[in-house]
């Protein structure tokens, strides 16, 4: 199974199946080496089975069945199923249908890490409970984090927004909102100057958090709840700042996008055009007139 490197594209291991399906698996090192899966069935049984890990399954599109000792279920766009480890469960993928899930396998190792990242000691094991649960938000929030292929404090960001939640609605024992982070501190000034000082690098959020002395949790939290807007947004919107100055000054796109810490021409002018409602080129146009 192949690595996946937070801050680079997931290089992933591809098992082939029948034309117009696809199982794909990668791994996350930020995540304590938790597997991800993206997956695409056709008309499929699966057998009882069990895993040992703690398995969340994410309904993208499509239906999926799916039998438990607590009955038989039916994951649809927007649902969100989680099974115990050494829970047995079997399921179909009726004639005719499609089923297109991610999932998340979440070991005793990554379950007693993600305890200690939200603020429990090092001995508590976090589980979420057992069942189907209708959410579309988060549903969505998960799948954006699978899908994500940025920069690494936007990765970063994306998969502690949705554990957390995932964590806080689901979670047994629930994680506890308190933070010595607030607007102001010494902390998240420290933080801020980072950002001011290395924008033009890949800034990792775990770094950031490192300067706070806080867990990558309890820091985006305490940086949204300050500032408006999580870390990587924040970043962005430097590194636009910094853009603009150069393309008011004449410089190219190109040379905006390089020095502002954007790894291509492409991702700054979609930022930008988000941001000011204007491509790069068109606003160094306009600012010339």
């Amino acid at each position: 199974m192949k690595q996946y490197n937070a801050g680079m594209r997931p290089d992933l291991s591809t098992v082939a199946l029948r034309p117009n399906e696809r199982l794909q698996y990668w791994r996350r090192r930020d995540l304590g080496d938790a597997t991800l899966m993206r997956a695409r069935y056709g008309p499929f049984t699966w057998e009882k089975h069990v895993h040992d890990e703690q398995v969340i399954v994410i309904s993208e599109d499509g239906a999926g069945e799916v039998n438990t000792r607590r009955g038989r279920d039916v994951g649809v766009p927007g649902s969100i199923w989680a099974f115990m480890p050494g829970e047995y469960h079997f399921g179909r993928v009726q004639e005719g249908g499609r089923w297109d899930y991610c999932a998340l396998y979440l070991d005793d190792a990554v379950l007693r890490r993600l305890g200690e990242q939200l603020g429990y000691g090092e001995n508590t094991r976090l589980l979420i409970r057992p069942g189907l649960h209708q959410d579309h938000e988060l549903a969505s929030i998960l799948l954006h984090a699978h899908t994500l292929q940025s920069d690494v404090a936007a990765e970063e960001a994306a998969w502690s927004e949705a554990l957390d939640l995932l964590f806080t609605r689901y979670g047994d024992p629930r994680p506890s909102k308190t933070t010595a982070l607030s607007a102001g501190s010494a902390g998240l000034n420290l933080t801020r100057e980072y950002i001011a000082e290395h924008f033009r690098d890949d800034i990792s959020v775990d770094d950031l958090a490192g300067l706070a002395n806080v867990s990558r949790f309890h820091f985006i939290r305490a940086f949204r709840t300050a500032f408006g807007m999580p870390p990587h947004a924040y970043i962005n919107q430097v590194r636009l700042q910094n853009a603009r100055k150069l393309l008011l000054a004449g410089h190219s796109v190109g040379l905006a996008a390089g020095d502002s810490g954007f790894y291509d021409q492409s991702r700054l002018s979609h930022l930008f055009k988000r941001a000011y409602g204007v491509t790069p080129a068109r606003y160094a146009h306009l600012a010339s007139l």
